[in-house]
C-alpha cells in the first residue's frame, strides 16, 4: 500500500513536480542614473556651501 501523497490539494506524489517560483529582490533597484543624479546634486550643494562659507556669505560671524 502507498503513502498519502505529499501534497493533497494537487494528488501529487512527486516532490520535484513543479520548480519554485522565481524569487524577487526584496526591494527594487535604483536605476544607475538616478544614483549618479543624487551624488552630483549633493556634490553641488556641498560645493555652493563651500563657496559660501569660504566668501563670508554663510558661516560663523555673518549674523552680527
Amino acid at each position: 500500500m502507498t503513502g498519502p501523497p505529499s501534497y493533497p490539494d494537487t494528488g501529487s506524489t512527486s516532490q520535484a513536480a513543479d520548480p519554485p517560483p522565481p524569487v524577487r529582490p526584496v526591494r527594487p533597484v535604483r536605476p544607475r542614473w538616478r544614483t549618479a543624479a543624487i551624488v552630483v546634486l549633493v556634490l553641488a550643494a556641498l560645493a555652493v556651501m563651500v563657496i559660501l562659507h569660504l566668501t563670508g556669505t554663510f558661516g560663523e560671524g555673518t549674523h552680527g
